[in-house]
């Protein structure tokens, strides 16, 4: 799928109050036209806001990272990896070891 940018969100904003349809869209926008058809029916043409569109965005990618493990200088996870480095483990077996040690502390 290709990824709209917010100026490309502003840009459907304006030609949606123009009452341009999706297809004259997805061609001013170079862009295919299920893209913007899959814009529309997760955002509605009627209710459709670029300020919106990007704020929900911003909420499902910071829910979707959220758990993952940040490498912090002297942190627990740093000194895990390089211990098993040290121990020449893979960077699969060390980040499987990882999530095995994650989940027996639990």
């Amino acid at each position: 799928m290709s990824h709209l940018t917010e100026h490309n969100l502003h840009s459907i904003e304006d030609y949606i109050h123009e009452g341009q349809s999706t297809y004259f869209i997805a061609h001013a926008l170079h862009r295919h036209v299920s893209v913007i058809s899959r814009l529309f029916e997760r955002y509605p043409r009627t209710t459709f806001a670029a300020s919106e569109v990007i704020l929900a965005r911003s909420r499902l990618h910071a829910e979707c990272t959220k758990h993952h493990a940040r490498i912090m200088r002297g942190g627990v996870l740093e000194e895990f990896i390089i211990t098993h480095i040290k121990r020449r483990y893979s960077p699969e077996q060390v980040a499987g070891a990882w999530v095995e040690q994650q989940w027996r502390f639990r």
